[in-house]
């Protein structure tokens, strides 16, 4: 059994693959198995993912239909036989330590998951590390939940790349992104996920890049509000039956219909400036301050 499975969902990304296998073979931690799972590609995806596989046997290639990101990635899920998770989409890459860094920040401070900074780049730019595009991860370690529920898409926002998950504890929660919604299968999963109140460690160091492609899903704001309504509509966590949790529920969906959970809103603008400035400590006392502590 391998201690990392990586999970790397491809629908039409042939051309970029190479780039995101080759950042595996890289690693400084050498026990992982990569899983590409080809979502229905019609381009060159299987040949270079079998060319991978010939390479290298801790690749695997798995072909399905076309059925969407969250169906590809729970597929990986049922295939791997890891120790920890790390998910990986086809456009993406992580830096050579970041298995070796993550495992390490998981043993020492006795965690289920770790969590590292990254850098956003530009299309053409994959490797030019700018200091505003680097994002430092800032995740509340005594109310995580509320802090993702709040500040998500506002003050922070963390790519899937960035965990570094212990299988079982997916496994325990029978934990699997919702294959109906249209976006934001991610901050549901983490919102599902930190329900449970897992213990968490945070790596400050930048190891993995979101690639901004052209005409991404990221570009269409309506379409990202309406999947994030959807997500909180239908939240079904344990905290969800507390009446305090509930009218906050509401607020948060006001807000996002209003666009104010945005980045591209004034207010939200206000509130990332001033965590660049001072830190994550002063937002978190204006939103967290006040709540009931009975679901914090």
């Amino acid at each position: 059994m391998p201690t990392v499975s990586v999970i790397i969902p491809c629908f039409n990304y042939g051309h970029l693959l190479p780039e995101t296998l080759s950042s595996l073979l890289a690693q400084t931690f050498p026990d992982w198995e990569g899983i590409v799972i080809d979502d229905g590609s019609t381009d060159n995806t299987s040949e270079v993912a079998k060319e991978f596989v010939k390479k290298d046997p801790r690749f695997r290639y798995h072909y399905q239909t076309n059925a969407g990101l969250s169906a590809a990635r729970n597929t990986g899920l049922d295939l791997a036989t890891g120790e920890f998770i790390q998910f990986l989409d086809a456009d993406d890459y992580l830096f050579p330590t970041k298995f070796e860094r993550q495992l390490e920040n998981c043993q020492t401070n006795k965690s289920d998951i770790s969590i590292c900074d990254y850098h956003k780049s530009e299309f053409e730019n994959l490797f030019t590390l700018t200091p505003e595009n680097i994002h430092r991860i800032h995740l509340n370690r005594e109310y995580p939940l509320l802090d993702l529920f709040f500040n998500w898409e506002r003050t922070l926002s963390i790519p899937c790349h960035c965990f570094f998950i212990r299988r079982s504890l997916l496994i325990k929660g029978n934990l699997r992104f919702n294959t109906s919604l249209p976006n934001h299968e991610d901050i549901d999963l983490w919102l599902r996920l930190f329900s449970e109140n897992p213990s968490f460690s945070i790596v400050h160091d930048v190891l993995a890049v979101y690639r901004k492609t052209p005409g991404g899903m990221t570009k269409n704001i309506k379409k990202m509000r309406a999947g994030y309504t959807e997500v909180l509509t239908n939240l079904n966590i344990p905290q969800t039956k507390d009446a305090n949790f509930q009218k906050l529920l509401a607020r948060k969906i006001n807000l996002v219909n209003r666009k104010v959970a945005f980045k591209s809103t004034f207010l939200a603008s206000v509130f990332y400036h001033i965590q660049k400035i001072t830190g994550p400590s002063v937002i978190n006392r204006f939103l967290l301050g006040d709540l009931p502590r009975n679901i914090r």
